[in-house]
Order: structure tokens, then C-alpha cells, then sequence
């Protein structure tokens, strides 16, 4: 049975609505903001007319609008778009916006369209459903072609799937609602699947980032000349511009990757107390850390020089009209000239980049654009290009060691990566700083060097911290050296939460007495991430040992991680996360629930399927977990996963033959998977298939030539069979795979004595 680890899974983040007529929610907590509390931008706007006035118009203020004449920027004159094999059709109706396109069920039918999202470059569209959801429609109007086209081209979704535009990972209250307005409280009823959400303001206002402003209007309505030295704002975020930790605090609930650990994020809370932040995994970032896929900016800043130099997103963002204060490269030269600003950033160079010497380009010249090489462009959803902010320096001799992007080759398309790495040589020398991308791209490659590297990168304080978690996500799971880096770390007297929580994730297969003696201090740690993650490795055998103190705490901590998951209850991920631990701690009838539940979200969710197959298989319940695997085939007959987990449930259950069948099935859907073809030998032998199953075993073995247990199977398989020259033949390779085991020796010596016998 395939068994998926633990993790908090992340939401990708989308595009979103709610009802600006709905009633306004309110918070469980006493300290959180009513509805009464908030008063809107347009009354900010009294005393702040400057700063409205560049919000006005921004991508905050057209984060999402009612559709309007005014707001809708689609062609609806019975426009027709033809892609992928569907039709859409764009039309209006007694003076309303609608679509003609393929819907749940797979036929066409008509929507209305109930809100814009986005102004440029592209303008989704939202329709209302059933249950209180709005869904993002997959088709979106280019700003600046003026033509409809497909988001997600070539990627053809069918109906019933959740990722088709109708589908739950496309509905707007998941995915997208808690950025795209202001104080949104999503409202999920897991009873009834379905939602009464609500927003205090529709689109990113003034509140989304200060926080409920009545109060301050309340104070500064009694102040006649400003503000009396002293007097409290009464504002829960006073943004000021020098304070880079609390800028950046304020911009990253929305411009991350990032998985929410509580029902709805306050401005001023700490990120950390709010959200679990994507690592540089592999499936988002490339190898080096550039980005992948949309990561939606602090990832990579967080890599930066400039964030560790304590540069904040102001210093060149107006918060307010989130365009750039100065034009083209003035916003790089600002800093980065002969006047470069030592007060604040000692660090400088103060000298001319500005110039061919710098950039050996051109002047005026796309290559000599200091973003061109310093924040080089990923273009998603077609039309959207977002610029790389990790601000780093073009390194083509990456692109050669782990095949990663670099900004030279982007433009010189037609040059190779050594062309490239040699013309960096020609202008700045030979010599090139050590990269912390050749540690986290060994993981890929198998360079020990680059292992050896990345067991040290989580130590090395110079590289951002950020890197270093994520160096040790990359460490193999219960390795012996994965657990001497993360007790290590946690040995720190002072370590960042986001090392803090990655180390403790890292001891999740750790034996019992090392989690005992190393993680219950982290139940109380300050921050959220730290206590969640110090739960969910000490759930199961390990919290058995705790003492009363420490129970108390692991308690405590272990309902901020149920809360943390059930703040995604609407996702199957969260289900699954909650089934995970729950079968950890021995609470089969909550974990299997739990696993349903997934199931109820999204049917087609295979890792709930394979763990509750492998849940209900380990109960004695073999036929139920059978029915579940067979179903789910069915459904996804390509799903070679699904084949090869019934054949093992089915071997393991004495149902030989029908084991060989789905093993074979597995084996076409799979054809270079060695396990697969390996099973399926072990199988065909037990139901005296021979000549089947040692073609079985030798496609394993030419698959995975240094693989022991393959090795073994073919020197007992030809043993049993009385070919004993090449039973000999497998049992010599086994025991010089594994010099010294006993097992091999054993084996060869009897395999010897019979030929010796024979003889």
C-alpha cells in the first residue's frame, strides 16, 4: 500500500468573490474585530485624500468589483471562443454579463456573471453557485490584446474533476477570497458543504493592511490640529517605512505561498502565528531557488541580499498605488551609485553600475535593464509575467551543473549556457562564490559533494534562512544524518521559527526516546508553527512517554493542530493530514473517518484512497479496502498507483491471481518501475507461472541492476527451479552487493553444496 507522509499540504492560491450584501460576520474571539469596528476606505479617505487617492485605481482597489458597465472589461457581443475542443460563448442578457460554456455535468449551459477579478493584464470572471460558492471560470479577457483565451491552455480539464473551472479547487472562497478582500472570514459549514462568507470591504482596502479603523477615525475626529504628541494611532498596524521586519510582516499574509494555520489572519499578527510558509521545494522553485511556479514573491525575496540587508518592499513599492516610487532602473540606482545611502545600508558599494563597465551592454538596451538581469521574468497564466525577487546575480554555470534558468540565456536564446558562463568569465573573472543552489540541487543529482554541502547549509548563519529550512526539507527521512541536523539546530539557544518548525518536522520517523528528550520543550514555543509541528511529531507512540507537564502542553498544542487543519476543512488535504495522525495515535474509527471525509470533498483524491485501503486492509477489513481500490479504478483506469496497491493488497490476502492481474496492469501503466515488475515475479511464482516469472524478475533486475533483494529472488527463484549454475550467478552478485552480510553467504554455500551433490 502506498502511504502518504505527512505534511501540511499548501493551497494554491487562485483568483476570487463573496456577497458585499451578505450579513457581516463576526469572530468567535473576544478580541477579534465586528463588523462595526471597520468603516471603509471611502472614510479613510477624509483625512488621508493624498493616499486614496494612489490607492484609487491600483490592483488592490480592482482586486474584485461587482460586474458593472463600468468594471467589465470583456467583449460580451456574443463573442465565441473555440479551445480545447469546448466552446464559450460571452453574451449579455437584460443588461447583465453572461457565459455559455460547459458546465459540471459536461453540457453547456448559461451563467451569469457576478463579479470581476483583476484589471490587468488579464480580467477573470466569477459565477455564483449553489451552497454559497463562486467559481473562477477558466477563460479570462486579455487587458492589453483584447481577445478571450484560455488560462490554462492545453490542459484540458474534464467536468466532475475538482481542478475543472467548476470543480473545488477553482471555488473562490478556498482558494483565493482571504487576499482578494478585506477581513474575509470564509463561514464553512462541514455539515452541509457549503459556505456563508462574508467580507467587510470587497475589494484590498485600507483595513486589509492597517487593520478595523473605527477607532482611529473615533480618535482623530476629536483631534483639531493633528494628532496630540503621544496619543495612541488607535490602529493595529502603523506601518513605518524603515521598520523592513514589520513591512514585510504586513505584505506577506498575501504575497506568499503559504498554508493558513487559523481560521482568519489579523493585520499586525505575525506571520509565523498566521501561516506555515512553502519551503524551496522542488515542484515550485528550481533547483537554485529561482522560481518555478507562482510563489507570489516572498519565497524568493526572503533569499535576497536586500531582505537581509534589511531593504523593505517600500523602500521601492508605493504601498498605496503598489507601482514603483521611481521609473526604470532609477528604483536599483537609488541605492546602487557613487551616493549609495551608508547610513542606512553600510553595505554598499558606492560606485557606477549604471554603465557598460557594469553591465557590458549597450546603454538603453534591454540587456543593460537592471532587472533584466538581476529579476528575470516567469510568465503564468499565459499573459502574467512576475518578476523573480531573489535579486541575484545571472549564474549560467548553474544552468550547466544542475540545469537550472539563467537571465543571460532568456535573452541569448540561441547561445548555449557555456557560451553564457564563458562571457561572465571574460568580464568579471573567473572565479565564482560558492551557490547554496549546488547543495539543494544534489538531492536531484546524487553529487556528494553537493550532499555533504547540504548537510551543512542548515548551519551556515551567512545563507538566508529560508535556504536553510529548506535544506532541511531535502534531507532523506529518518536518516541517521537527517536526525543529528535537526537535533543540532534545536540545540540553538537562538533559532528562527521557521528553522525551528522544518527541524522538528524532519524527527517525524525519529525513534521515540530521542522526540521524549528533545521536542516537549517546543509545545510552548512562541510561535504557532513551532507548537503545531512539536504536536504532529510527538502524536502517536511518543506522547505516551510525556509526563504530566508535558502532557498538558502536548494536549494544548495538539488543538492548535486540529484547528490549524480544520481552518482548510473544506480541502481533502486537511482531512488527510487529520487521518495521518489520528491513525499515528491509534484512533482507527477517527482516522478512517477522516480519510472518508477527504473522499466526500473529492472522490478522486488518491492519497485518501490509498490510506484508507491500507487503513481498512490492516483492520481485517480486506474486502471493503479491496471495493475501495477496485471503485477508484474504475474511475481512473490509467491510475497505475491504483493497480499496483491492489495487487499487493490482494497478494497479501492469499488472493494470488487476481493479484497477478492487477501487478500486470500496474506493470503496463508503470513500465520502469522495478518494485512493480519485481512483485509481480514474487507473484507469477506463487501461482507457478514460471517462465512468467522470471521474466518478471529480470526486467526488475535490468531496471535496477544494484539492487539486493532482486538479485535474491532470482538466486532462490532459479534454486527452487534447479538451475543451480545460475541460481550460483545471482547469490555471487548478492554477496558482492552486500560484502559480509550473512544472509548471501548462507545462500551461496547452499546453492555450492547442491551443485557439489550433484556432481
Amino acid at each position: 500500500m502506498i502511504k502518504a507522509p505527512f505534511k501540511l499540504f499548501l493551497m494554491a492560491v487562485l483568483t476570487a468573490c463573496g456577497s458585499e450584501d451578505s450579513p457581516k460576520g463576526s469572530r468567535s474571539s473576544d478580541s477579534a474585530p465586528r463588523g462595526s469596528d471597520f468603516v471603509s476606505s471611502q472614510v479613510c479617505s477624509e483625512c488621508h485624500a493624498e493616499q486614496f487617492g494612489r490607492w484609487k485605481g491600483s490592483h488592490h482597489d480592482l482586486a474584485m468589483q461587482h460586474a458593472t458597465e463600468e468594471t467589465v472589461l470583456g467583449d460580451f457581443s456574443d463573442v465565441v471562443l473555440e479551445h480545447d475542443g469546448r466552446t464559450t460563448r460571452f453574451f449579455r442578457r437584460d443588461g447583465s454579463f453572461w457565459v455559455n460554456t460547459e458546465g459540471p455535468d459536461g453540457k453547456p449551459a448559461d451563467y451569469l456573471i457576478s463579479y470581476t477579478f483583476g484589471a490587468d493584464p488579464l480580467q477573470q470572471y466569477l459565477i455564483e453557485f449553489p451552497g454559497g460558492r463562486y467559481q473562477c471560470l477558466d477563460v479570462a479577457w486579455d487587458v492589453n490584446l483584447d481577445r478571450w483565451f484560455d488560462v490554462f491552455p492545453g490542459d484540458l480539464v474534464e467536468p466532475g474533476d475538482e481542478y475543472h473551472w467548476t470543480g473545488r479547487f477553482q471555488t473562490w472562497n478556498l482558494q483565493c477570497a482571504d487576499c482578494h478582500s478585506t477581513f474575509f472570514e470564509k463561514n464553512y459549514n462541514q455539515g452541509t458543504d457549503s459556505y456563508t462568507s462574508t467580507y467587510q470591504e470587497i475589494n484590498v482596502g485600507c483595513e486589509s493592511c492597517h487593520g478595523a479603523g473605527a477607532q482611529h477615525v473615533e480618535l482623530a475626529r476629536q483631534w483639531d490640529s493633528g494628532r496630540p504628541e503621544g496619543e495612541p494611532l488607535g490602529l493595529l498596524v502603523d506601518l513605518d517605512k524603515s521598520n523592513a521586519p514589520e513591512v514585510l510582516n504586513a505584505c506577506a499574509a498575501c504575497h506568499s505561498r503559504r498554508t493558513a494555520i487559523t481560521d482568519s489572519h489579523m493585520p499586525g499578527a505575525r506571520f509565523e502565528d498566521d501561516y506555515r510558509l512553502a519551503m524551496l521545494d522542488i515542484d515550485l522553485y528550481h533547483s537554485d531557488g529561482q522560481i518555478r511556479e507562482e510563489v507570489y514573491v516572498l519565497g524568493s525575496y526572503l533569499q535576497s541580499k536586500m531582505h537581509q540587508a534589511g531593504v523593505s518592499c517600500v523602500d521601492c513599492h508605493d504601498p498605496h498605488g503598489l507601482g514603483l516610487w521611481l521609473p526604470g532602473d532609477s528604483t536599483c540606482t537609488q541605492c546602487h551609485s557613487p551616493e549609495a545611502p551608508l547610513d542606512r545600508f553600510p553595505t554598499l558599494k558606492q560606485k557606477v553600475y549604471a554603465d557598460p563597465s557594469h553591465h557590458f551592454h549597450p546603454p538603453e538596451s534591454e540587456g543593460a535593464r537592471c532587472v533584466n538581469c538581476h529579476m528575470p521574468e516567469t510568465t503564468y497564466m499565459v499573459i502574467d509575467p512576475r518578476r523573480d525577487h531573489s535579486l541575484r546575480v545571472p549564474r549560467p554555470d548553474l544552468t550547466e551543473a544542475l540545469g537550472t534558468p539563467n537571465a543571460c540565456n532568456e535573452c541569448h536564446e540561441d547561445q548555449s549556457a557555456e557560451w553564457a558562463s564563458a562571457r561572465i568569465e571574460e568580464w568579471y573573472g573567473q572565479e565564482r562564490p560558492a551557490h547554496y543552489g549546488s547543495a539543494l540541487g544534489s538531492v536531484l543529482s546524487g553529487d556528494p559533494v553537493g550532499i555533504r554541502s547540504l548537510l551543512a547549509l542548515p548551519f551556515d548563519e551567512a545563507q538566508p534562512v529560508i535556504v536553510r529550512a529548506s535544506a532541511v526539507d531535502r534531507l532523506p527521512p529518518g536518516e541517521q544524518v537527517t536526525l543529528q541536523v535537526a537535533v543540532g539546530l534545536l540545540n540553538q539557544d537562538e533559532l528562527d521559527s521557521t528553522l525551528r518548525a522544518s527541524a522538528l518536522a524532519s524527527l517525524l520517523e525519529a525513534p521515540v526516546q530521542l522526540l521524549v528528550a528533545i521536542v516537549p520543550r517546543f509545545l510552548r514555543d512562541p510561535a504557532r508553527i513551532v507548537r503545531i509541528e512539536a504536536a504532529n511529531v510527538l502524536a502517536g507512540e511518543a506522547e505516551a512517554q510525556l509526563d504530566d507537564e508535558q502532557r498538558k502542553s502536548f494536549e494544548a498544542a495538539f488543538i492548535e493542530f486540529e484547528e490549524a487543519q480544520l481552518a482548510n476543512s473544506d480541502s481533502p488535504f486537511a482531512h488527510l493530514n487529520l487521518g495521518v495522525v489520528f491513525e499515528r495515535r491509534g484512533q482507527v474509527p477517527r482516522a478512517i473517518a477522516a480519510y472518508r471525509k477527504a473522499l466526500e470533498l473529492d472522490s478522486g483524491f488518491l492519497p485518501a484512497i490509498f490510506n484508507l485501503a491500507n487503513l481498512l486492509n490492516a483492520a481485517g477489513r480486506v474486502d471493503q479496502a479491496a471495493l475501495l481500490l477496485r471503485d477508484a479504478i474504475e474511475r481512473f483506469p490509467r491510475e497505475g498507483e491504483l493497480q499496483y496497491s491492489l495487487g499487493l493488497l490482494l497478494a497479501g490476502a492469499g488472493q494470488v491471481a487476481e493479484s497477478v492481474e492487477a501487478l500486470r496492469m500496474a506493470t503496463l501503466a508503470m513500465p520502469d518501475r522495478a518494485r512493480i515488475h519485481y512483485n509481480l515475479g514474487l507473484a507469477y511464482s506463487q501461482s507457478d507461472q514460471k517462465i512468467e516469472a522470471e521474466g518478471a524478475l529480470m526486467r526488475a533486475l535490468r531496471l535496477e541492476p544494484t539492487e539486493p533483494d532482486f538479485m535474491y529472488a532470482l538466486a532462490t527463484f532459479y534454486l527452487e527451479i534447479d538451475e543451480l549454475e545460475r541460481a550460483l550467478e545471482h547469490a555471487n552478485q548478492l554477496a558482492a552487493a552486500v560484502p559480509g552480510a550473512p544472509g548471501p553467504e548462507q545462500l551461496r554455500a547452499e546453492i555450492v553444496k547442491r551443485l557439489e551433490e550433484e556432481r
